[in-house]
Formats: structure tokens, sequence, C-alpha cells
């Protein structure tokens, strides 16, 4: 099977981001068995008009707790730090960090690409090195679920 060529990249903007508070709907993944995340979505969607003291109006697809084979998965939104959250919902509180932010500007489903061009591309020739904290995806406002486009972000936290 022919390897595809890698995507190409536009340089990273490096954010120093504050400590952030979400709240989602988590779900557990192997690795080959992410395509029931657009469903996760749906059902958050459905539900998010429930998530107490929400802030903003993007929304987050958090990966964390990799354990080789597995990941957590959050869709969420951002919240106040003391927003009581229960029910079906997860809160995350992310500390204070830097990112390298890409934006990733095609469909939703070329995702992967971009994320194998940060791996494998850029992150070997750019002297950096992943922290191991969570990392997310970042849809604003200009995003359409429905139709894939808009483009978002995709923010890796890096080691100090």
């Amino acid at each position: 099977m022919d390897k595809q060529p890698m995507l190409p990249l536009t340089e990273p903007r490096l954010v120093d981001a504050p400590a952030m508070t979400l709240a989602g709907l988590k779900m557990r993944y192997p690795y080959d068995g992410t395509a029931a995340i657009p469903a996760q979505w749906q059902r958050f969607d459905a539900m998010e008009h429930e998530v107490p003291a929400r802030t903003g109006n993007a929304s987050y697809g958090v990966c964390m707790n990799d354990d080789g084979g597995r990941f957590d998965y959050i869709a969420a939104v951002e919240v106040t730090p003391a927003a009581a959250i229960g029910g079906a919902f997860t809160r995350i509180a992310l500390a204070p960090a830097t990112y390298a932010v890409f934006a990733h500007g095609g469909h939703i489903t070329e995702m992967r690409a971009t994320f194998d061009a940060i791996w494998n591309g850029w992150f070997p020739k750019s002297g950096r090195q992943f922290s191991g904290a969570p990392l997310f995806e970042r849809y604003g406002p200009e995003f359409d679920a429905a139709t894939g486009h808009g483009g978002f972000e995709i923010w890796i936290p890096l080691k100090a």
C-alpha cells in the first residue's frame, strides 16, 4: 500500500494559555475506533444547553489519558471554575501551559492527516516536545458542525 503524502502545515503559533475549566461528555476509544466520535458530538450537542455556567462560544474536543492504545475524548465547552458539574458531564481542569496551535482549514474528515503532519513532520523538525498534558481541538463560532467546514485549531501542550 502506498503511503499518503504528508499534509503541508503552516507554522503554528505559540500561545501561553491560562488555566481553563471545561465540562463535557467523555468516552473512551481505541486508536482504531474513533469513528464513533461524531456520534458523541451529536449527543453532546443535544445536551450542551444543560452544561451550567458556560463561558465563551467555543467548543473543545479534548484528548487525554492516553495509555498507548486507548484514550479519553471529551466533547466539551468552557465553564467557570466553580461550576457545579454533575450528571452525564465530566469536568476537566487544564493547567496553564504553552501550546503549539495549528490551524486546520480543511474538512473535519481531514483531521487525521493534520495530526499525522504534526506528530511525524513538525515535532521531529521543531526541537519541541509534547508535555503529555491533555491536547484539544478548539471549534470557534466559524466552524459549521453540519457541513464539517469552517476550520478549527489543534492545541498541543509543549514541555517547557
